[in-house]
C-alpha cells in the first residue's frame, strides 16, 4: 500500500470517530437529563421509608460555571461532567467520647453511604459508571475501604435510556449492601460485586495496583478438590 494510501485509511477512522464523539457530545445533555430525572425520583420514592439519596447534576453551560466560581482559588470541572447519585451519612451507632478539659466531647462514626457516578468525557466521547465504596468518619478524619469500581461504560449515548438508569440504580444498591457495614448481604449480592470488580476493563488490562480474581485462594482450592473427586467418581463409573 502506498503511503497516500496508509494515511487516507487512517484519515477516514479519524473522521469516522471524530463523527461519532460529536454525536455523543451534542446527544450527552439530553441524556443526562434523563438520567437525573431517574434519580431524582428515585429518591424521591426511598425518602418516603427514611432512606435519603442526593442528586448532583454537572453544570453543562461554560458561562454559567465560569460566574459560579465567586473568589481566587475556586475551581470545578468543565467540558467532562458527572451526575452523582449517593446516599447520605448515617451513624454507625458507634464513635469515640473524648475528655478534655471542658469536659467531655463526643465523635460519632458516621458511616458516608456508595455513591454512584456516571461520567462523561468529551475528549474520549465515552461515557462511564463508576461506583464508590462507603467510608467510615470519624469527626474529621475518613478511612477509604478501597478503589473505585468502572462497572460500565458505552461509546453511545443512544443505550442511556430510563431502563438503563434504572439498571444504575440497582447496581448501586446491591454495591451498597455488600460495602455498608450496616447492612447484610445475600450470597448473590457479593457474587455480583465480585464479578464486577473481575470484569472491571481497567482490571482486565492490568491497570489497578492488584489484580482482582472472582475466586479467592481458598474458594480455587476447594474448586479444584471438588472437581478432582468428580474426576474420579466419573472414571470409576466409566471403568465400572
Amino acid at each position: 500500500m502506498s503511503l497516500e494510501g496508509i494515511w487516507k485509511r487512517d484519515h477516514i477512522r479519524r473522521k469516522k470517530d471524530s463523527a461519532r464523539k460529536t454525536r455523543v457530545n451534542c446527544n450527552w445533555p439530553i441524556h443526562a437529563e434523563i438520567i437525573a430525572n431517574a434519580f431524582k425520583k428515585f429518591s424521591e420514592i426511598a425518602a418516603r421509608d427514611g432512606v435519603y439519596l442526593y442528586i448532583n447534576e454537572p453544570c453543562l453551560n461554560f458561562s454559567k460555571a465560569l460566574a459560579e466560581i465567586e473568589s481566587p482559588g475556586q475551581s470545578r470541572p468543565w467540558g467532562q461532567t458527572t451526575l452523582t447519585l449517593s446516599f447520605g451519612n448515617t451513624w454507625t451507632g458507634e464513635g469515640v467520647v473524648n475528655r478534655t478539659e471542658k469536659g467531655t466531647e463526643n465523635s460519632p462514626d458516621m458511616e458516608i453511604g456508595a455513591a454512584l457516578f456516571v461520567h462523561h468525557s468529551p475528549a474520549q466521547g465515552v461515557i462511564q459508571v463508576f461506583l464508590e465504596k462507603p467510608y467510615i468518619r470519624a469527626g474529621d478524619s475518613k478511612a477509604w475501604n478501597g478503589e473505585g469500581l468502572l462497572v460500565e461504560h458505552t461509546l453511545n449515548t443512544d443505550d442511556l435510556t430510563l431502563h438503563w438508569a434504572e439498571t444504575q440504580i440497582n447496581r448501586l444498591l446491591t454495591f451498597n449492601r455488600v460495602e455498608s457495614v450496616l447492612l447484610r448481604p445475600s450470597q448473590l449480592d457479593k457474587l455480583k460485586v465480585r464479578a464486577w470488580h473481575f470484569l472491571d476493563i481497567r482490571n482486565r488490562r492490568g491497570y489497578l495496583k492488584t489484580f482482582q480474581h472472582i475466586f479467592t485462594q481458598w474458594e480455587l482450592v476447594v474448586l479444584a478438590g471438588v472437581i478432582f473427586i468428580a474426576g474420579i467418581l466419573f472414571s470409576n463409573l466409566l471403568n465400572s
